[in-house]
């Protein structure tokens, strides 16, 4: 018997912090989920969740990207932004024709290169606030609250509503909101990112040390000032003044390290060239000079952080 889409397992592609979280938590609503790991060595994997005082494990299923013997119709991608399309790639072979596929990255450039890659794919893209970071593989720490805002790549698909798979993956319990402009949203997201991140991970300091430093403050206002400049171009509205949602978020997170910084001092490859990069290549087309954000890429790639 054919099971219907809603029985059907969630496949997860990528095992860092937020594929993680959102494994644990479709266990945690007795949801089928598997975990897609290159070059797996296991059949199942132990996952850890911390958040507080709130402590629980659980067994998740672990699939190889090479194999042939599942057919997967919901795909979550949590990669990082420079792995996505070839982690999609490599599994493309067990997709559906009518899978529901959301992609979870930071910046922007891989979520459309993705759906270039699989123009009959229905796929959704969503901005992730939640704080949480592995203290060792599979060991996830729920550090902060936040939400999830989702919403349908393609405009033909862009439902009031999400449909049944997405409106499943909606219901779980980490605050998620569903949005008909997604790409407002990743965009704002990215605006923020590209005054903060890069910054972090110049001067090598928390979030909130930006601001406390006058010299480094009005660093991050002019970058802020160019992006809003690139936007209003783009006529892609923000929430509020782009300086406004910056301090907002610098004072809220100021005693986190950015995800770019904690790439940087684990020296691995940061998403900046789809943060401040993706910017930069946007201003290009456009015939506009971006001289703060081009100094800082420039600046970071001449200290080996690219």
């Amino acid at each position: 018997m054919t099971q219907s889409p809603n029985n059907q397992p969630w496949y997860i592609l990528g095992a860092g912090a937020i594929g993680c979280l959102l494994a644990s938590q479709l266990v945690k609503q007795q949801l089928p989920v598997n975990l897609i790991i290159k070059r797996a060595h296991t059949l199942s994997q132990t996952i850890h969740y911390q958040q507080t005082d709130l402590h629980f494990s659980c067994n998740v299923p672990i699939v190889d990207h090479c194999t042939r013997h599942h057919t997967i119709t919901k795909l979550i991608v949590t990669t990082k932004a420079y792995d996505a399309l070839p982690a999609v790639q490599s599994i493309a072979h067990l997709l559906t024709a009518d899978a529901q596929i959301i992609l979870l990255q930071n910046g922007l450039g891989s979520q459309q290169a993705i759906a270039n890659t699989l123009p009959d794919q229905q796929i959704a893209v969503g901005s992730v606030t939640h704080g949480c970071f592995l203290t060792k593989p599979f060991q996830v720490v729920h550090a902060g609250l936040g939400q999830i805002i989702l919403g349908e790549l393609s405009p033909q698909l862009n439902n009031a509503k999400p449909s049944s798979q997405f409106q499943q993956f909606a219901q779980l319990p980490l605050d998620i909101h569903w949005t008909t402009t997604p790409l407002a949203t990743l965009w704002e997201k990215v605006a923020i990112n590209s005054a903060i991140n890069g910054l972090t991970a110049l001067y090598q300091c928390k979030n909130g040390e930006l601001w406390q430093n006058q010299g480094v403050r009005q660093r991050v206002i002019a970058l802020c000032l160019e992006t809003e400049a690139i936007l209003k171009k783009l006529q892609i509205p923000l929430s509020d003044q782009l300086a406004t949602l910056v301090k907002r978020v610098i004072l809220q997170t100021a005693d986190n390290y950015s995800s770019t910084l904690q790439d940087v001092k684990a020296g691995k490859a940061t998403e900046l060239s789809y943060i401040n990069g993706y910017i930069i290549d946007k201003a290009q087309i456009m015939g506009i000079d971006l001289p703060h954000h081009q100094w800082l890429v420039r600046t970071l790639k001449e200290k080996g952080y690219s």
